[in-house]
Formats: structure tokens, C-alpha cells, sequence
């Protein structure tokens, strides 16, 4: 099989992805400062079209225009897609399938690309490349493992797969867990490190994940389950003001507030928050499984969370801390 060069690898794609700066929104009275929202498992699966806009396992095409639509409605400041945004993690044994997953990538980025407000991408299991060269695992592919993600929504002038940005008194982070779900690897945690140290005390954090940082079910710490070194990532924040986890995976909506002690053995509150599959918004409306969050903030350090189980109705508040 010969390598696909569909188009020059980490080239520009035209993705709607985060540049250096941004100009948002400016809240009114009333209004949160910062208003965004997080869906996780999507899993766009681009073919295999139904009458309900996906399948048991991912959205389609009326499905996504459905949702995008949705999103259009809730006055938000920007989207994170909290990894399995496309649904392209088969072994590729030829060129049509290698196109079929340019044309996932492709589409959800465009669709997403009508809100018109930043749209940032956390590489998730689903989006990663597995290449065979006459049958053979390929690790040489130009495209294998995170590098069609990086080509296509990748973060910046460097398509990186993780990145952090500051907005109205907040600083967001988003972290890589790996197109398999593993750990965080030694270069992102002395980045992670250096981008703390850096951000005053007293900032209020948001952090982003695919996989798992909290056991929320009790799951041991397996590749697939669980960020492995979860406990050195959280434990990099323990002096500064992280206020919510967020992270996927699981397809399992849950919530815990987990109190860490910082070095002078002070407590504070952290929100582990766990997102439901997006996908099951279309599918399988109210699904105790499905939707994904809204999330209004505040430089004040408060914040909401509100969930979305149907592009019919509002989201509901369930926390606000």
C-alpha cells in the first residue's frame, strides 16, 4: 500500500481552531463573563446515514448540522470538544479509508466552523491513526497515531495537542491523555509544570481531558479507563486555585467534589466532572448517559454547570459552585 498523500502532512486545513488571540464576547448584565460549552463522544462517524442523524455508537450527518444548530442558540464564547469527535480508529488497510477519515475530520471541523467563535479540539482514542503497510503495523505513516489529528485541528501555528489559553480572569488548560488513553507524558507534564508555575495562586483553573483523571467508578488505573499518572497531574495544582476537571471517555455523567490539601495542609475543593456521551443528545434524548455541559464562569471564581440531554429543550443547571 502506498502511503497516502492526500494533502502535506500539519499542513493548513482550514480548521476553525484557536489562534493566539480572540475577540469574545462582552457580558451584559446579568451575564456570566464567560459562557462555553463542553461535549465529549461524539464519535462522527461521516457515513451510514439514518432518519434519527446517527447510529448506536456516533453521530452522522443531520446529526451533526442538528447539534451545531443547537449550539448556535446558546449565546456561547467558544466549544471544546473533549476528544471522540470523529469515530476513525480502525486499522487503515487502503486509500478510500484513509480519504473517509480526512472527510470526518473535514466535515466536523466545518460544521463546527459555523458557530463562528473558537472551537478548541483534546485528541481523544477515537481520533487516532493506526496505519498497515502491507499488513503491518506502519509507525512511519506520515499520518499515524496523533498526527491526523494534529493535521487537521491541531492547536496553533504548531499544531499542538495540548495547549492552555487565558480568558476573562480564567486560565483553560487542555491536555493530551493520548490517542490510546495512556499517561501524560514527561514533556506535557514539564510544560503542564511550567504553565502552574507561572499562573498566580489565586487565578481560577479549568482543566481538559479525554481520559479520565478521577476513578469514578471505582476502575483500577487501566489504559483504557484511566489517565495512569492521574495523581502527578492533579498534584502539579495543589498550590494553585483549580476549580473543575473535565473529562470523557466513559460515556457516564458523574460529578465529585474531591478536597485536596495544598503544602501548608490547607483544604480546597476540586469539581470532577464527568460528561456524557454527546452523540446520545441525538439518538437517545434524556439518555442519563448522554449530553454534554454548559458552562457559565466567572472571574470571581464561581461557576455553573448546566446539562443538555436534547436539542429540544434548554440546558438545566445541576452545580453551581
Amino acid at each position: 500500500m502506498k502511503k497516502q498523500t492526500r494533502r502535506g502532512f500539519l499542513g493548513n486545513s482550514g480548521a476553525a481552531v484557536a489562534a493566539p488571540a480572540f475577540l469574545f464576547a462582552v457580558a451584559g448584565p446579568g451575564m456570566a463573563e464567560t459562557r462555553f460549552a463542553f461535549l465529549s463522544d461524539m464519535h462522527y462517524a461521516h457515513t451510514g446515514e439514518l432518519a434519527d442523524g446517527g447510529t448506536s455508537w456516533g453521530l452522522t450527518e443531520s446529526g451533526l448540522v442538528t447539534l451545531v444548530d443547537y449550539l448556535k442558540n446558546q449565546n456561547l464564547d467558544f466549544v471544546i470538544l473533549g476528544g471522540d469527535f470523529c469515530n476513525i480508529d480502525a486499522w487503515f488497510t487502503d486509500a478510500a479509508m484513509i480519504e473517509d477519515a480526512h472527510n470526518a475530520f473535514d466535515r466536523v471541523v466545518a460544521g463546527f466552523g459555523t458557530l463562528n467563535i473558537p472551537v478548541y479540539y483534546l485528541l481523544g482514542n477515537h481520533e487516532g491513526f493506526r496505519a498497515l503497510t502491507d499488513g503491518v503495523p506502519d509507525a512511519n505513516h506520515e499520518f499515524f497515531g496523533n498526527k491526523l489529528y494534529r493535521h487537521h485541528c491541531g492547536y496553533g501555528v504548531d499544531k499542538a495537542t495540548y495547549y492552555e489559553f487565558d480568558l476573562n480572569g480564567w486560565k483553560f488548560i487542555c491536555l493530551d491523555s493520548g490517542a490510546m488513553i495512556g499517561a501524560v507524558d514527561s514533556t506535557q507534564m514539564g510544560w503542564l509544570e511550567n504553565v502552574v508555575q507561572n499562573t498566580d495562586a489565586s487565578t481560577p483553573i479549568a482543566l481538559f481531558i479525554h481520559g479520565p483523571l478521577y476513578p469514578f467508578f471505582g476502575d483500577p488505573p487501566e489504559s483504557t479507563k484511566l489517565v495512569t499518572n492521574h495523581e502527578e497531574v492533579i498534584d502539579v495544582f495543589k498550590d494553585h486555585s483549580l476549580k473543575m476537571v473535565y473529562q470523557g471517555h466513559l460515556h457516564k455523567n458523574e460529578i465529585r467534589e474531591v478536597t485536596q490539601l495544598d503544602s501548608f495542609g490547607n483544604e480546597k475543593k476540586i469539581q470532577f466532572i464527568l460528561t456524557g456521551a454527546a452523540f446520545m443528545t441525538i439518538t437517545s434524548p434524556g439518555n442519563v448517559d448522554g449530553g454534554f455541559h454548559v458552562i457559565d464562569v466567572a472571574s470571581s471564581g464561581k461557576f455553573t454547570v448546566s446539562s443538555a440531554k436534547t436539542t429540544t429543550q434548554p440546558p438545566v443547571q445541576m452545580l453551581s459552585q
